[in-house]
């Protein structure tokens, strides 16, 4: 069984953002604030995960920083480190070529995975850092796939304290008894 709370994923253009005929640098152009602090720690797995890519090909030099201080920092002492007006384009190349990054992080996608049972995903309703209509489109995808996915939303929960709001859930879809957890 695999629970997975406010799943976000690797797609640097969501389905929908590509409908709209959005690319790789309109989707980073529109990331502001503390959702920005993701995309180093993202680009920093994919670029350990996979030497072939190369960074230089299209961060600036306030990327690449960025990318290596996400090897050793938490999201907030990210989130602290970058100014509320800074843009995923703001670490980008010029004329950056996101081709080969873009299509890494595509294998990635929560809708190519092939979980061996079933998978419960979770989501807080005012959840403003994963889109809700990208979690219910991801489980959408892994049904059609042939996996047992079970889809719940946890009302009232922002993104991080869906964790914890949901915690019952979890329990049950695990057949374990209750859960505490405490910081």
């Amino acid at each position: 069984r695999t629970v997975a709370v406010a799943p976000g994923d690797s797609a640097l253009v969501p389905p929908r953002a590509e409908q709209a005929g959005l690319g790789a640098a309109d989707v980073l152009g529109a990331v502001t604030g503390s959702n920005l602090a993701f995309f180093p720690v993202m680009l920093a797995g994919a670029l350990t995960a996979d030497p072939a890519l190369d960074g230089d090909a299209f961060l600036n030099d306030a990327g690449r920083d960025l990318v290596a201080t996400a090897a050793h920092d938490c999201i907030d002492e990210l989130r602290d480190d970058i100014p509320d007006t800074t843009t995923g384009a703001d670490l980008l190349a010029p004329d950056a070529d996101l081709t080969a990054v873009t299509d890494y992080l595509d294998r990635q996608q929560i809708a190519r995975m092939r979980p061996h049972g079933p998978v419960l995903m979770l989501h807080g309703t005012d959840d403003t850092t994963v889109q809700g209509d990208n979690v219910t489109d991801a489980a959408a995808a892994l049904r059609d796939a042939g996996v047992d996915v079970r889809y719940e939303d946890v009302p009232g929960a922002d993104h991080r304290q869906s964790v914890d709001a949901s915690w019952d859930a979890q329990a049950r879809f695990l057949g374990v008894g209750s859960v505490s957890y405490t910081h």
